[in-house]
């Protein structure tokens, strides 16, 4: 808790930074915020961002919610050749012309692993802050979120490359697919 603490207290009390550390703090128990960091939302710092800090958080939390295993129901019977009877009587189609020469387009979607770490990312900070409002307009580029300015990828590209930003990479990447 006071490495954490001490993470925290690195930067001001204002700055993302801070918020990041006093929400895991809240998590663990030892401070309070309306929005406790989550046991998946840290998982995603270490993995995704390679904030490798965060790793004691992951293994506190883990250690507080341990996995459970899902029971199996006794009473079910577990499906098995004997007693899983098969279809009769279904047609098969003989005639059915398959296209050879025109591929059926398909439109890109953005991966659901990084919609959801935006949707992590933009709870951070409170709904009308900048923050939140810049994840809010990339979800709606994705289709995932109701804005009327989506987020394109010129504009993106300058939290990344201006800005540094290493969130953005997978960002960018996802709107240039979009053609955005």
């Amino acid at each position: 808790i006071q490495t954490i603490i001490s993470y925290r207290d690195e930067q001001g009390i204002n700055s993302d930074h801070y918020k990041r550390w006093q929400r895991a703090l809240a998590a663990l128990g030892h401070g309070s915020h309306a929005n406790p960091v989550t046991l998946s939302e840290a998982q995603g710092y270490v993995t995704n961002n390679g904030w490798n800090r965060w790793q004691a958080v992951v293994d506190a939390l883990k250690q507080q919610n341990p996995p459970t295993a899902t029971p199996v129901p006794t009473d079910t019977p577990i499906p098995t050749a004997t007693n899983t009877p098969l279809p009769t009587n279904t047609p098969v189609p003989t005639n059915t012309p398959v296209p050879t020469d025109t591929p059926v387009p398909t439109a890109y979607q953005a991966p659901q692993s990084l919609i959801d770490n935006i949707k992590i990312w933009r709870s951070e900070q409170p709904k009308d802050s900048d923050h939140a409002i810049r994840w809010t307009r990339v979800l709606a580029a994705f289709g995932k979120a109701s804005h009327n300015d989506p987020m394109s990828s010129s504009e993106a590209k300058i939290y990344r490359d201006e800005r540094g930003w290493s969130r953005w990479i997978d960002v960018v990447t996802a709107l240039e697919k979009l053609g955005k």
